[in-house]
């Protein structure tokens, strides 16, 4: 079974993803488990980010059988481990190509969040959306 992982980026990571970068590595949260924030001030405080104004970039990618996820335990001192009431685990994922499939997304204020790019994949790399 995939697992799908999530991991905020930065307008700098999201526009090098678009450009063609195709590395991944930090802290992720699996995005199942946070599906229900959507709002930017959630995924703020999920990801541990500054309370800025723009937009968030969240990163979705799907695991793969030679990754190795470490349990982030105490060593990772953000705020928001918890979503509805509910411990959110965090993990550490060492530095790795990104799988095909990969989804870039946008989320802003006041607006549905946009998949601005899509990984194809090293021979083709991203799709962009925008």
């Amino acid at each position: 079974m995939t697992v799908v992982l999530q991991q905020a980026v930065s307008p700098a990571r999201a526009a090098a993803y678009l450009a063609g970068y195709d590395r991944v590595s930090g802290y992720v949260v699996r995005a199942a488990e946070v599906s229900a924030v959507t709002d930017l001030a959630g995924l703020r405080h999920l990801h541990g980010l500054d309370a800025g104004t723009g937009a968030v970039y969240i990163l979705h990618v799907d695991t793969s059988p030679s990754w190795s996820l470490l349990a982030a335990g105490d060593r990772l001192d953000l705020p928001g481990a918890t979503v509805e009431g509910r411990h959110v685990p965090r993990f550490f994922l060492n530095h790795t190509r990104l799988t095909p499939g990969a989804r870039l997304w946008r989320f802003e204020a006041d607006s549905a969040p946009v998949r601005v790019g899509t990984f194809r994949g090293v021979a083709h790399g991203w799709l962009d959306h925008t």
